[in-house]
């Protein structure tokens, strides 16, 4: 391990809860590593043409890791590529479908809006 390795391993005590770093083996949730708790978070890794239907009630954020795919909310479809983040609004459900090569993106979504219930 390099000396820069050693630095960037001590600057992040076990305590902090503001960085997580590639590769660090945790069983926690993102919630809980980061002491979100009103926020879910869950990592989704979709095969070539695989589609993933994201279903309305609660603000969420979509966060390309690799690959391209096409999001479609309100009636509009989007391509989306690593680096991308699409929002979406607590009324808008999505459909996600990853292209050719797979897509993995993470999901952000706050508490569940009571009035859409």
């Amino acid at each position: 391990m390099s000396g820069e390795d050693d630095k960037r391993k001590t600057a992040n005590p076990a305590s902090s809860r503001h960085l997580i770093r590639a590769g660090e083996a945790r069983s926690e949730t993102l919630g809980q590593l980061t002491g979100l708790s009103r926020m879910r978070f869950a990592a989704h890794d979709l095969e070539a043409a695989e589609v993933r239907d994201l279903a309305e009630g609660r603000e969420r954020f979509l966060y390309v890791l690799e690959g391209i795919g096409e999001v479609t909310a309100a009636s509009a479809t989007q391509t989306a590529a690593a680096g991308d983040m699409v929002a979406l609004g607590a009324n808008e459900a999505a459909r996600v479908v990853a292209g050719p090569s797979g897509l993995k993106f993470l999901l952000g979504a706050g508490p569940r809006d009571s009035s859409a219930d």
